[in-house]
């Protein structure tokens, strides 16, 4: 087997798998050349996977290195059969960075985590000297809690722990659906530098929801996070649109 038909397949399976990152910035070129705005782009899920094509297209080339173009390979010596495993494995390795870069996993899981080793989450507290009675007596007023977490609520503002849940009460419609808006809306008025994160800098939020909040009769813990990317797209939306 000659040598350079290894080459032809390995660039024709190269070329391939770059073809969704090179269609995707083209794109977003063409739209750039006609002044059109690309909402679909986000620098901290785009950018490492750009790196993570270069490092695979880097192991790719790796894949080259074992043979000369006009190199005949014999597959009955074991010296040529181990540079033929050495390109496969060089090419293998490029592709699994490619195919997990489109993944949801690299998304979900690889950036968070990749975020906050390089830039540690911040805790989140509570805004000093808010007034604590005039937030309490106003979330009474709109009847957004009950008398039975007025204490706890008073604990969550004073930067304590809750003895019990807050249970926040908001229901709309006539199917009575909880509005979790309401609860995002008042953590972003007394948290200290609001409750507005991106979806790889979440954790501290939903651990904030999840250990100091609950609603009435709704399947908290399963919906909070859809519920505040939800809420986290509409202001971003309504921010686009200023």
């Amino acid at each position: 087997m000659e040598a350079k038909i290894i080459y032809a397949i390995l660039i024709f399976l190269m070329a391939s798998l770059h073809l969704r990152l090179i269609s995707k910035y083209a794109y977003i070129f063409i739209g750039y050349m006609f002044n059109q705005e690309n909402k679909s782009y986000d620098k901290h899920i785009e950018k490492p996977r750009l790196l993570f094509h270069i490092i695979a297209f880097l192991f790719m080339m790796l894949a080259f290195i074992p043979f000369k173009s006009n190199h005949i390979i014999d597959l009955c010596n074991w010296i040529d059969i181990i540079k033929l495993c050495s390109s496969f494995l060089f090419f293998s390795i490029g592709t699994f960075f490619l195919i997990f870069s489109w993944s949801n996993k690299f998304k979900d899981s690889f950036i968070p985590k990749a975020m906050s080793l390089l830039e540690p989450e911040k805790p989140l507290s509570v805004k000093t000297n808010i007034g604590t009675g005039a937030i309490i007596e106003k979330c009474i007023a709109n009847k957004h809690i009950g008398e039975s977490s007025k204490s706890d609520l008073e604990l969550f503002l004073t930067g304590k722990s809750v003895k019990n849940k807050i249970v926040w009460i908001d229901k709309v419609g006539k199917s009575q659906m909880t509005n979790y808006r309401s609860l995002f809306a008042f953590l972003d008025e007394v948290i200290e530098g609001g409750f507005v994160a991106p979806k790889y800098r979440r954790r501290k939020h939903y651990e904030c929801l999840l250990n100091n909040f609950s609603v009435e009769n709704g399947e908290y813990e399963k919906n909070i996070k859809s519920r505040y990317s939800e809420w986290y797209k509409g202001l971003a939306q309504t921010l686009n649109k200023l």
